[in-house]
């Protein structure tokens, strides 16, 4: 099953297991949920600490560290967007609209997906 969040696709994957597998107890069945998230745990660590970077006021180690996650996760839309919002801030009026731009252009395709042909 896939669910689409945003602009991501979250792959889900539904197994249904009995209780004595689980040491659980009454219910006959229970249902597991695992999402896969579309960002590896790396990705993931810079991109929370750019975010703290910039919310201290630390601009420059924000857009390194935006810049770390998209080694991991190429074109993911948080990253350019805090890197972009990062380079603003640093006056880098430049290097924030190429990344605006990329931005919206993986916004842009990501909601053509979901929407499908017209």
């Amino acid at each position: 099953m896939h669910i689409v969040v945003g602009v991501f696709v979250l792959s889900i994957t539904v197994e249904e297991r009995n209780p004595s597998e689980c040491q659980k107890s009454p219910c006959k069945k229970e249902k597991i949920i695992s999402v896969k998230n579309p960002i590896s745990t790396t990705g993931q660590t810079y991109l929370n600490r750019g975010l703290s970077n910039a919310k201290l006021g630390n601009h420059r180690e924000a857009v390194e560290d935006s810049s770390l996650c998209l080694k991991y996760a190429h074109n993911y839309p948080k990253a350019l967007y805090r890197r972009a919002c990062s380079f603003r801030e640093l006056k880098e009026f430049g290097r924030a609209l190429m990344d605006a731009k990329l931005f919206c252009g993986v916004e842009d395709k990501a909601t053509k997906q979901k929407l499908g042909p017209q």
